[in-house]
């Protein structure tokens, strides 16, 4: 029989089916390419990422060498201290120990995980459609620019997806089952957030919405003995902090991190929605010249880009907010009660609770909300599309659909390549100062040949003309080199110290002269004071 689409759809309804096997290998397999192919050619690269990620380094190497602070001290800030507990930075650490004690191994690591998340959404796509629908879900996940982009960094919020998905699916799994085990996960998991990412407080309140709202009966049990693991998980920060005179919990509560009420907390409005289109946002840089340049390359004309990611928009907007008024009207319809919406429609009223809560909840907060902080429901996200396929009652199998989803995969996937290949021939340019992992590590070792001491680097008195942007990217260079001294060559005071001036290229080149200067390249220059 020749292969048609409608009769290979029809195949892959069986969840144990050949054909939704060999389809799941497929887009796992493409999920896993596109996010190599960011390590691999972008270098992982993210805009103003970078001091995060050295920041979270550094956290990684004082624990490797015994400084007992990060034993219950993580590396996110939070409020005016520190994300309470290690585990964060333990996560970073194993990375980097399984990946033979090389930053890049540790990419490759949660390179790995992230795409291992494409079988945990498909996973919680089962649980509330069927196995074509789930397999689509997948699909839109593996090859979505945003969770692309989002998959390979060693930042804080890179795990999120990782533990929403477990999350979800542990707390449905107690949903739909009585006495079921799996309580004790949700309060593990729950517990275990905070550690890394402190959006994780803001998903207790849909937790314990669903909780009260669920049919099925709790496992007393195990729900007591996770509530008592997850304190468990504190014990190392409560000890450490409470030797230290509680000074990081007296800095959270002091609050002095948070500043007044901020505009951009109305992203919460916009982000879900963001996070589903092929929007590249502000990935190449805060000026729209960036967006222009990369739309003209790779798309004739930045307008084609323009009217690509309107579309886009306008359809992410389409999907996620009739999810919502359904989600309002099948609670109107009860008036409001949970247990009653819940008995009608539970997987509505989970993934509504699930994802609007949190948001809701942080809304009130009026702080900076940054879309990364989406990451952590990019898996219930992503089953929306799915979700409102069903509720339309279209045929999945029919020519428009097909067509539409083939075309979505498509532009996604060209979106991606293409920018990494932008990032790739902007650091192949060595015309700005884009400081991944990999290029700071090139200049360090240029610097090892170059001179003969330890490097102590300052940024330039004429660099007080730069915009607190290009302070922040060109501050990642010397923090790098400091902790690769400090921690991996074990050097001390004793030895020759060589102060050196960092300074960018343009518009200081004329003040450096040429004897002075020890490197020069990507736009900067370092030389002797």
């Amino acid at each position: 029989m020749p292969f048609s689409i409608p009769h290979y759809i029809e195949q892959i309804r069986e969840t144990k089916s050949r054909s939704s096997l060999i389809t799941l290998v497929l887009i796992l397999l493409t999920g896993f390419i596109l996010r190599y192919y960011l390590l691999d050619l972008g270098q992982a690269y993210h805009y103003l990422a970078i001091n995060d990620e050295i920041s979270a380094y550094e956290f990684a190497m004082r624990f490797l060498s015994g400084d007992s602070v990060t034993y219950y001290l993580g590396q996110p800030d939070f409020a005016g201290g520190k994300a309470p507990g290690p585990y964060f930075t333990l996560f970073w650490v194993a990375l980097y120990e399984l990946g033979g004690q090389s930053i890049q191994g540790a990419l490759f690591g949660i390179l790995l995980l992230n795409s291992a998340v494409i079988i945990l959404v498909y996973r919680l796509a089962l649980c509330f459609l069927n196995n074509h629908y789930a397999l689509l879900t997948a699909l839109l996940f593996a090859t979505a620019p945003w969770t692309i982009y989002y998959a390979v960094g060693l930042w804080n919020p890179m795990p999120l997806a990782i533990l929403g998905a477990l999350l979800f699916l542990s707390l449905w799994k107690t949903v739909i089952t009585d006495h079921s085990r799996s309580i004790f996960w949700v309060w593990i998991v729950l517990a275990l957030i905070p550690q890394f990412h402190m959006i994780g407080l803001f998903y207790v309140p849909a937790v314990i919405l669903v909780l009260y709202a669920l049919p099925s009966r709790l496992n007393r049990f195990w729900f007591i003995a996770g509530i008592f693991a997850a304190i468990g998980l504190y014990l190392p920060y409560l000890i450490g902090d409470g030797l230290n005179n509680w000074q990081n919990t007296r800095a959270i509560l002091a609050g002095q991190g948070n500043g007044g009420f901020s505009f951009s907390v109305l992203k919460i409005l916009t982000a879900p929605v963001a996070v589903l289109t092929n929007l590249p946002s502000r990935w190449a840089g805060p000026e729209f010249s960036s967006y222009i340049i990369y739309g003209d390359r790779y798309f004739g004309s930045y307008i084609v880009l323009i009217i690509l990611n309107l579309l886009s928009l306008l359809f992410a907007f389409y999907i996620v907010y009739a999810f919502l008024a359904g989600f309002l009207r099948l609670l109107r319809v009860h008036k409001f009660s949970l247990k009653q919406s819940f008995k009608k429609d539970k997987s509505t009223v989970f993934i509504g609770l699930m994802v609007f809560i949190p948001l809701a909840s942080f809304l009130f907060t009026g702080h900076n909300y940054a879309t990364r902080y989406t990451i952590i429901i990019f898996p219930l996200l992503f089953i929306l599309f799915a979700v409102r396929l069903r509720a339309l009652n279209l045929k999945i199998a029919s020519k428009i659909i097909n067509v539409s989803i083939i075309l979505t995969v498509t532009v996604n996937i060209f979106l991606s390549i293409t920018f990494f290949n932008h990032t790739a021939e902007q650091i192949e340019a060595k015309q700005q100062f884009m400081p991944s992992f990999k290029i700071l590590q090139e200049i360090n070792l240029a610097l090892e040949k170059k001179i003969d001491g330890i490097p102590m680097i300052t940024l330039a008195e004429t660099s007080s003309s730069l915009t607190e942007l290009d302070r922040t990217l060109l501050a990642s260079l010397p923090s790098y080199i400091n902790i690769r001294q400090q921690y991996l060559k074990g050097d001390n005071k004793k030895q020759n110290l060589i102060p050196l001036e960092l300074s960018r290229e343009m518009g200081e080149k004329s003040k450096v002269l040429q004897q002075h200067i020890v490197y020069r390249d990507y736009g900067i220059i370092l030389s002797y004071k």
